[in-house]
């Protein structure tokens, strides 16, 4: 849980009119901050195999210090697998681990920012697959 607020902060703006006026963002939540951001992961490892799945949190937050509605970020929730397995050394070589890692597991459609009336939208389930080889 995070407090990321404006302590002291105004900005000054022109009216219809171009007067200046003074506007006070006290308070006001800084833009791109989310207040709630939680990070869950359980791994199960036996014989060589392993399989990890995390699941992520992230609280509503602003595009802007104004906290303008419009510019709203809903909250998301997103999972992450992971399979892989080491095989035992072999040809010389320690070992060899292989992985294959979903990303947004359930395909989710969130936006994970942005900056004012402009949203950036996160990616879609994606797969890596990767191997590493310990000489």
């Amino acid at each position: 849980v995070s407090e990321s607020r404006l302590r002291t902060y105004s900005v000054w703006l022109t009216d219809a009119n171009g007067a200046a006026y003074q506007r006070v963002l006290d308070g006001n939540r800084i833009a791109g901050f989310p207040e709630r951001l939680f990070n869950v992961r359980v791994t199960w490892r036996q014989a060589g195999f392993m399989a990890s799945l995390a699941w992520k949190y992230i609280g509503e937050q602003y595009t802007d210090n104004y906290q303008n509605e419009e510019n709203k970020v809903e909250a998301a929730r997103v999972a992450n697998l992971t399979l892989g397995y080491r095989a035992p050394s072999f040809w010389g070589l320690r070992g060899v681990d292989v992985r294959c890692s979903v990303n947004n597991l359930f395909d989710a459609l969130y936006a994970q920012g942005g900056d004012g009336n402009q949203f950036f939208v996160a990616a879609t389930r994606n797969i890596f697959f990767d191997m590493a080889i310990e000489l």
